[in-house]
């Protein structure tokens, strides 16, 4: 490996994409480069591999280490439903959250709902039971658990609710104790006193915007995105390398069984739709058509990547500002691949994840808060592109189509409209009584930094 080539390969990507910076760092048997290019913010500086970002949903790689490790001392199985090792969940008489087992809470396979809200706050630990309980089985779940999978939040959330009553500890103090401290990672939240200043809270879009920067409060931590948790590229790498080197930390401490390690990289569930491009949901990892597994978090206007091949024993961790990563990643995992002399077949990842979401429909429509404003997208071709048209000339001028590449399992670019633009797919899809396929939580990012939400 070449730290100067991956600090080329880094600067090329940005000034192609027109992007404000990043860190990136690359592990292969033992040996570890970084690149660094790009601003933050004008507050924050140059980026660096030691700046701490927020992780956001990348947490459940976490969470799922939280619970092997239940697994590894004898305090659950993942096969059986944890109604049993949860009165309190038990006591609600929901026959559904009766059968949800562990395991198809990592995977999501529990059919539950992917996110929602109690009483106009964040669901979490303290609050889930009561939150529950105000609940149908109908307003729960959108699939019998095991069914189908379908991304949730709110599994997370359980899960980590699970741990707290195993080991009568909260959730953030055993993801401190049992899997950050040994991995010799410092714990970290945002609305920490004196850590602000270390976490960027300002950040621009691409190198030709001028201001003003974003900025936004510190959140609280939550199991189910991670909140305000904040790690560095390089405390990332120290999560990559624990489940590259079976369980056991840089610091020579076997934080989990190598089965445990083995488990959450086996591939449990099958997915479909936006998530096609994917072999299958893993034990807290996403499992990819190439033999890697991976995961990505954003944190608010951050973006921060997880991507681990145990059979060549490489890993690739990214942080950059908004989705950006996923563009970087496109590129550099291809240079880290060659770099090692090893191409698996990444056009047949893409065109297995066309094909799946064709199968879908070919077209469906995304509709905009504003009526007016309808657009219809299509899949394309092999190479993961889609085509978003519009009628509304504001969005996209006399062209009123623009072309979005494929960047991950549920991220679109294109570079050409605007500025920057990216379309954020999420991996709910329902069909409403006309039957038009709509998305749920899609905004599209463009131009210096405009906002248009999705209903």
């Amino acid at each position: 490996m070449n730290k100067d080539q991956l600090q080329t390969a880094l600067e090329t990507v940005l000034a192609e994409y027109q992007l404000a910076g990043a860190s990136v760092i690359l592990y292969h048997n033992d040996k570890m480069i970084s690149a660094n290019a790009g601003i933050i913010s004008a507050e924050d500086g140059e980026y660096n591999v030691d700046t701490k970002f927020r992780i956001g949903c990348l947490v459940k790689v976490l969470t799922a280490s939280q619970i092997m490790a239940l697994v590894d001392d004898n305090l659950l199985d993942l096969s059986l439903p944890i109604a049993g090792y949860l009165p309190a969940l038990n006591a609600l008489n929901s026959s559904a959250l009766s059968l949800v087992t562990a395991k198809q809470l990592l995977c999501h396979e529990s059919g539950l709902v992917a996110n929602f809200y109690y009483q106009d706050e964040k669901l979490t630990t303290v609050n889930l039971i009561d939150a529950l309980s105000k609940k149908s089985d109908e307003e729960l779940f959108i699939s019998k658990p095991g069914e189908h999978c379908s991304y949730s939040n709110v599994g997370y959330v359980l899960l980590a609710y699970l741990i707290e009553q195993l080991r009568q500890k909260s959730w953030v103090d055993d993801l401190d104790e049992r899997i950050l401290r040994p991995s010799d990672i410092v714990f970290q939240e945002s609305g920490q006193e004196g850590v602000n200043s270390k976490v960027p809270f300002g950040l621009c879009l691409n190198k030709s915007y001028q201001g003003p920067y974003l900025t936004f409060e510190p959140k609280d931590i939550t199991p189910a995105d991670g909140g305000a948790l904040a790690l560095s590229a390089t405390e990332l790498m120290q999560i990559a390398k624990l489940h590259l080197k079976q369980g056991i930390s840089d610091t020579s401490k076997q934080v989990l069984s190598e089965q445990s390690v083995q488990n959450m990289q086996s591939n449990i569930a099958n997915p479909s739709g936006p998530w096609a491009s994917m072999k299958g949901l893993a034990y807290g990892w996403l499992a990819y058509a190439d033999g890697s597994y991976g995961f990505s978090g954003d944190g608010i206007r951050q973006h921060v990547l997880i991507r681990i091949l145990p059979t060549e024993n490489i890993g690739l961790v990214i942080v950059a500002n908004y989705h950006s990563a996923g563009i970087l990643f496109n590129e550099l995992w291809k240079y880290s691949l060659e770099t090692i002399g090893c191409t698996p077949d990444i056009k047949q990842a893409n065109q297995r994840m066309v094909n799946k979401a064709v199968e879908l429909e070919e077209g469906f429509d995304l509709r905009f808060s504003d009526s007016s404003r309808q657009y219809r997208m299509y899949w394309m071709d092999g190479a993961g592109r889609v085509e978003l048209t519009s009628n509304n000339p504001e969005l996209f001028g006399d062209n009123k189509s623009v072309e979005l590449l494929h960047v991950d399992h549920n991220h679109f670019v294109a570079p050409g409209l605007g500025n920057f633009c990216n379309l954020w797919l999420l991996s709910e899809v329902n069909q409403n009584n006309d039957g038009n396929y709509l998305w749920n939580g899609v905004s599209l990012l463009r131009g210096q930094g405009q906002i248009v939400n999705v209903i």
